[in-house]
């Protein structure tokens, strides 16, 4: 295990590494509601104030811890160690060196320091606390300036989106009878995995239905059906276009990583400033939110094809388009799909998240149980209906990718 197929899996596992650094540090914000003290704290402070900048750059200093740990991660990954070359001593432990070098390097520039700043902070030895180089300023009249140009024509969007797609929308979910929306899941659980699939997700389906919350968790799955096609349809293209260059490749993983460790919070302030307390506020949190695992999975599904396959399309004649088409996008499917995977999940956490500034989804109700000395059990049951809701998209998802990998032969 250790000498073959870890190394082998070093690359997937690694992306797994890489969700779970940026899931962890997502979650600073979160733990500041129970007292938690850092960056997440300072970030839950300044967006009670509403200080956009000052969220912003608290949130910036979190992504830039997760990215550092997440590179640090990919270079323990990408580490190759040559086992028959004759290597010098310094060949062999340079980066123990370099390493010692650096470490020896701050403790003397630490001291030195000492002499300089006599009187206040050794700022080569501690960097004290709130007296930084501050960029608050400049984020917050961005904000203000995007809301003096655009107002009007951000009203006219909101207007338009409301009103032409999202009630609509809204309301042929809730009026579905609760019996079709079964027999619809059932349906697609049996197309896709047979008895055993269809069992699965109606019985997970039939627990939301004779809950009191039915109504409510039709209101969830629809915003987070919205954000996830817009989700998919801008992860999708961006990553396609983006893997035709190594640079922008390695760009928009970057954007990803920053984008996801950004607390979740963060997303929803400007927006509810620019569009109000309306459910187009939260659906926007959603896409932005969302679009990460898309993107991403787009790009590692593609690039987990095979070069040789590449080299054969080019030599068979194949255009550029054509091998993407028939080739690349075949076999990263199955992958994509779990990027898909991925974006439900990632919708489902932001709509509920939503309920802070005042949705009338599942996440509402949960708000008001965690409020409620009482509400334990309501909010675990309707916690419950949630991951239900999610179990149900994730075991349609996963069933498909495995038959797809098995009749591509690559599972």
């Amino acid at each position: 295990m250790f000498k073959v197929l870890i190394p082998t899996a070093r690359r997937d596992i690694l992306i797994g590494v890489n969700q779970v650094i940026m899931v962890c540090f997502s979650m600073a914000v979160i733990s500041a509601f129970i007292g938690a003290k850092g960056l997440g704290f300072n970030l839950l402070l300044a967006l009670n104030q509403l200080n956009i900048g000052l969220a912003l750059e608290a949130g910036l200093c979190i992504s830039l811890i997760a990215i550092l740990l997440d590179k640090l991660s990919l270079a323990w990954a990408n580490k190759q160690i040559d086992y028959f070359g004759n290597l010098t001593f310094f060949e062999q432990h340079k980066n123990s060196i370099f390493f010692g070098g650096a470490v020896l390097i701050g403790i003397i520039l630490a001291f030195v320091g000492s002499f300089f700043f006599k009187e206040g902070f050794n700022y080569l030895y501690e960097i004290p606390h709130n007296k930084g180089i501050s960029t608050a300023d400049f984020w917050n009249r961005g904000v203000d300036w995007v809301w003096d140009t655009f107002f009007q024509t951000l009203k006219i969007f909101n207007t338009w989106l409301i009103t032409e797609v999202l009630q609509p929308m809204r309301a042929l979910y809730l009026r579905m009878p609760a019996v079709a929306t079964l027999v619809l899941v059932i349906g697609a659980g049996y197309i896709i995995g047979g008895i055993r699939s269809a069992l699965v997700v109606g019985g997970l389906t039939l627990f939301i239905a004779l809950s009191p919350w039915w109504d409510r968790a039709l209101v969830t799955t629809y915003m987070a059906t919205f954000g996830v096609i817009i989700s998919c349809i801008i992860g999708f293209t961006v990553g396609t276009l983006c893997f035709q260059n190594k640079y922008t490749t390695n760009f928009m993983l970057g954007v990803c990583d920053i984008f996801q460790t950004f607390p979740s919070f963060v997303y929803l302030i400007p927006v509810m400033m620019l569009f109000g307390v309306t459910d187009t506020s939260v659906l926007i949190a959603v896409i932005v939110y969302a679009t990460i695992p898309a993107t991403r999975y787009t790009i590692e599904g593609l690039r987990s094809v095979p070069a040789s396959l590449h080299d054969a399309g080019s030599m068979s004649g194949v255009t550029k388009l054509q091998r993407l088409m028939r080739i690349e996008f075949p076999l990263a499917f199955p992958h994509m799909m779990l990027g898909l995977n991925q974006t439900i999940v990632f919708a489902l956490f932001m709509v509920i998240i939503g309920a802070f500034i005042g949705t009338e989804d599942l996440g509402q109700y949960i708000l008001k149980a965690l409020s409620d000395k009482k509400g334990a059990g309501i909010g675990l049951t309707l916690g419950v209906c949630v991951a239900f809701i999610g179990l149900v998209f994730d075991h349609l998802i996963r069933t498909w990718v495995d038959q797809r990998k098995k009749h591509l032969g690559i599972s």
